[in-house]
């Protein structure tokens, strides 16, 4: 009795090990084709070159004039709020250049006198303009909200062509790539003697 006994339990453990195996065998079998899937896709992954990359158009010593010619700029001001009219020019080329979906932003920057003066340093920004029918010259209107009104003696100057102003061209990344000092003084810009800063966007 005791010998059948010991029997059964040898073969309901032959049994219970044999099981275990053949699920051992069938959770590997299953888990192998997810294996083959994600190195798949790792491969794909990889197949993505530099190649593929759309990169920006730089905008690098591209606002040289005579390339880009200022050729008005008036400042008014009302109560607390600065408009600044900026009329400009672009050469063919540059405008060519400019027409392939490049964008190109401005904002002015007040000398420290005036912005010390009205609380806020500089106008807001604005896309630069293109023609897409043979038109080169444009205008822009940059606005500013002043924390004070100008002062009449400041005013005076800006009405003299006395007071500085800076105007500066961003890429689409608002990074300056070029700065035009003195920007009131915008007769000087015709012959591209203007006194201008080129950034070099490398860095």
């Amino acid at each position: 009795m005791t010998n059948l006994k010991f029997k059964l339990v040898l073969i309901i453990l032959v049994i219970i090990l044999t099981g275990c195996s053949g699920t051992k065998t069938t959770s590997e079998s299953n888990s192998q084709p997810v294996k083959e899937k994600t190195e798949i896709v790792h491969e794909s992954d990889n197949n993505v070159t530099s190649s593929d990359i759309v990169k920006p158009k730089s905008l690098d010593k591209k606002f040289i004039p005579p390339n880009f010619l200022v050729k008005e700029f008036t400042v008014k001001s009302s109560d607390k709020k600065m408009e600044v009219i900026l009329k400009y020019q672009l050469s063919d080329d540059l405008n060519t250049y400019l027409k392939d979906n490049v964008k190109f932003l401005f904002n002015v920057e007040f000398s420290d006198i005036l912005s010390n003066d009205v609380g806020v340093s500089k106008t807001n920004t604005v896309e630069g303009l293109v023609g897409h029918d043979g038109e080169l010259s444009h205008t822009v209107i940059l606005t500013a909200n002043l924390q004070n009104e100008i002062n009449p003696s400041l005013k005076e100057m800006i009405n003299n062509d006395e007071m500085r102003f800076r105007l500066i061209i961003y890429d689409e990344f608002m990074v300056a790539v070029h700065i035009f000092e003195d920007v009131q003084w915008a007769d000087s810009f015709v012959n591209g003697e203007s006194q201008h800063i080129i950034l070099d966007d490398t860095k």
